[in-house]
């Protein structure tokens, strides 16, 4: 299982142009909301993902285990079994 986050407002802080020319391009600075992605693997491969518009905090976290992750684990242990 792993938590990671993007914020999608970034952009690059290097660019390439002419030889001798200066690179020149809008670059905002943390602007937008943070996108967290949730994901755990199993040998299986991905099992279980959820994305979520800003931070993860516990509230966040116990959505993800009750909701998407337990279920998941159960389909899984169902199928190895059976």
């Amino acid at each position: 299982m792993d938590e990671s986050g993007v914020n999608l407002g970034m952009t690059r802080l290097y660019g390439r142009g002419k030889v001798g020319e200066r690179v020149v391009s809008n670059a905002p600075r943390n602007q937008g909301r943070n996108t967290s992605v949730l994901g755990a693997l199993s040998e299986y491969g991905l099992i279980a993902s959820m994305t979520v518009i800003g931070s993860t905090n516990k509230n966040v976290f116990e959505t993800y285990v009750e909701q998407i992750l337990v279920p998941q684990l159960w389909r899984l242990s169902n199928c190895i079994d059976g």
